[in-house]
């Protein structure tokens, strides 16, 4: 090939491209890494002043965002995670939030809190835990909860439970025993429910992490998880699980 009047060997410009892309992809790279070291300084800093604590656990592949505190007399943690790259762990929520709190554990049932026109249990719809079509459906939720799939028949067995008033326009509640969904939702905890759920509605939420995907009393205490939420999206997780943990507390 003839550049600028020289003749220049074939296999020395594949060197140089291939050369000049490493460069580039290791400067790229380097930015990168210290941006994202600077949003990490960032989210340490909020938590500091909230109070909480903070970690990172990051790999090649994900992006993850530890943070405990205590809030109403309830320990909590959250865990937001993001995926850099797509496939396999492309799912619906590959890329969440999940808090627990120290709720009272249920012993052998479950309440649930779904959004009103979400993807969960549809009103009237049975599903079995035998169909491998259902497996396959509820994987992303059981691994996002960090289950075993074997615990998608307790997620089955339920039943709706009308919260009445306002609730309905934001959730659907369901539970295997809608008595112990009665006794849960004081009305602290459905306050502070329907301040989540009217925050969520809201567009800006969006950008913070206000989109719900199950909220689950269980024998792990209380476990929401959300699409991927910042820290204003956790600290808002925090205000409503706390006052659900207390509720539970009290029921």
């Amino acid at each position: 090939m003839i550049l600028f009047g020289h003749f220049i060997p074939f296999h020395y410009l594949v060197i140089g491209a291939a050369a000049a892309m490493f460069a580039l992809s290791f400067v790229l790279r380097a930015r990168s890494t210290k941006q994202q070291a600077a949003n990490d300084a960032e989210l340490a800093e909020g938590a500091r002043t909230r109070g909480w604590s903070f970690a990172t656990d990051h790999s090649p592949d994900r992006l993850v965002h530890k943070y405990g505190g205590s809030v109403r007399g309830v320990e909590w943690t959250a865990e937001s995670a993001t995926y850099r790259r797509t496939g396999r762990t492309r799912g619906t929520w590959a890329n969440r939030t999940r808090w627990n709190g120290a709720a009272p554990p249920l012993r052998g049932q479950v309440v649930e809190i779904w959004p009103a026109r979400g993807s969960g249990i549809q009103t009237g719809v049975e599903l079995s835990p035998d169909n491998p079509l259902v497996r396959m459906l509820f994987r992303p939720l059981t691994e996002a909860l960090g289950v075993d799939e074997s615990r998608t028949a307790e997620l089955l067995n339920v039943r709706e439970w009308n919260s009445g008033g306002a609730l309905e326009h934001h959730f659907m509640i369901r539970a295997t025993d809608p008595a112990t969904a009665e006794r849960l939702f004081g009305d602290d905890a459905r306050a502070a429910l329907l301040a989540y759920g009217e925050w969520a509605a809201q567009p800006d939420s969006a950008r913070h992490g206000g989109g719900l995907i199950l909220a689950l009393f269980w024998d792990q205490g209380l476990t929401i998880l959300t699409h991927w939420a910042d820290i204003e999206g956790v600290e808002r997780l925090t205000e409503v699980g706390g006052a659900l943990c207390k509720g539970g507390a009290g029921s």
